[in-house]
């Protein structure tokens, strides 16, 4: 009797048993939610409107600063967003919100948000410099998405699948909240291909550095088809490295767990993408205003021990867009297509572009031995869907 009891094959047997009972209700659970889901959350597909005549400018407030009459030689502000910190309960092993502040403080950032997984993490309490943001995800299919500026998150309902009617759904919900939107990460997994991000409505910005893949040109490719699109840069930090925990005191045990479990091996290179804002941004609504209107620049340092760029100002004056830095740099790049660019000017300090009859759009990007900087385009509003409205005020 006892052997039967103690057979392998029937304990292997047992435990497949019970796992079953336990698993598959909860499995079903979750796909009967996401096929009702999929089949009632939904948004149709609608190609927004040209805008009217003229030519959008996103730096038309960054040379005009209340404290100062030469603001265009003003630092810029860092500023990190897509941080993820150990208040979702499942994520207990990554950074307290203390530690993220105390290591973005560390490395020049002025102001953070914190990012986690379908939770807004409101801090602002204990920590004047930071504001609102949550990353809302699909799971399997790694569709995510950043909301700015809104208090409360959405949860997943779509665990499994999802189609591009139910992302606009979601879309759509953060945009009556008047949020700021960010399309993460697009090519993990190839999750958001151009033409699955073409199709949708609503959306501010595209993360074109990611430590899932830098890709400017994916904000090329929209522009191309009339989708007025910001850039965006972000760690999508999940774990910081060993030398900014030891600086932070991490226990020896908490090192120990992370150092058998591999963590410090995916810290997401951080403090490596980031974006600037004109320094007189001081206050949480004002950070809005600027993502709302673009009026900010996007890096991707090669290494988070090289020198940040010394950007002076970015300006678009008289049909020109002109940027200047207070040192020489390597490569200064005019995109007006996705294809090669329409002017390159080396080793130099500043340089300008004059936007011609042709050009629907004309963005900025930097080439340094430090890593790549890049402007949100200035553009033809003829030539673009109408930009979508997102919150100015808190």
């Amino acid at each position: 009797m006892n052997q039967k009891v103690l057979n392998p094959k029937r304990l292997f047997y047992v435990f497949l048993r019970i796992l079953g009972f336990l698993v598959a209700p909860i499995i079903i659970l979750f796909l009967a939610i996401n096929l009702i889901g999929s089949l009632l959350l939904t948004s149709p597909l609608i190609k927004n409107d040209l805008g009217g005549i003229g030519i959008y400018n996103p730096y038309e407030l960054s040379i005009v600063s209340p404290k100062s009459e030469f603001s265009k030689l003003m630092p810029w502000k860092k500023i990190a967003l897509h941080i993820h910190s150990n208040e979702v309960w499942y994520t207990p092993e990554r950074q307290s919100l203390k530690d993220l502040t105390k290591s973005y403080q560390r490395n020049g950032f002025e102001w953070i948000s914190i990012s986690d997984y379908n939770l807004v993490t409101d801090y602002r309490k204990w920590n004047a410099k930071t504001f609102l943001s949550y990353e809302w995800s699909s799971s399997l299919l790694k569709r995510h998405f950043l909301f700015v500026g809104v208090k409360t998150a959405i949860l997943d309902p779509f665990y499994f699948f999802s189609t591009r009617e139910n992302i606009q759904w979601i879309i759509d919900q953060h945009r009556k909240r008047d949020g700021f939107i960010v399309s993460n990460h697009p090519t993990l997994y190839d999750s958001m291909p151009i033409e699955f991000l073409a199709n949708l409505s609503g959306v501010h910005a595209v993360e074109i550095f990611s430590p899932f893949g830098d890709d400017p040109k994916i904000m090329d490719k929209l522009l191309e088809r009339r989708k007025p699109i910001f850039a965006m840069a972000a760690d999508d930090l999940h774990y910081l490295p060993l030398e900014e925990s030891r600086l932070n005191h991490e226990s020896d045990l908490i090192e120990f767990w992370k150092k058998i479990s591999f963590v410090y091996g995916r810290e997401g290179q951080a403090f490596q993408r980031f974006i600037l804002m004109p320094n007189y941004i001081d206050s949480e609504e004002q950070i809005y205003q600027a993502l709302c209107q673009g009026n900010y620049v996007s890096v991707r340092k090669f290494d988070r021990r090289t020198e940040d760029f010394s950007l002076r100002y970015v300006k678009f004056e008289n049909n020109t867009l002109e940027i200047a830095f207070n040192e020489k740099v390597k490569e200064i790049r005019f995109i007006t297509s996705s294809s090669e660019p329409t002017l390159i000017v080396r080793n130099v300090s500043s340089a300008k572009y004059n936007i011609k009859e042709k050009d629907s759009y004309v963005r900025a990007e930097i080439i340094d031995w430090n890593g790549i900087l890049t402007t949100n385009p200035i553009y033809r509003t003829e030539s673009m869907e109408q930009r979508p409205i997102c919150k100015t005020k808190i």
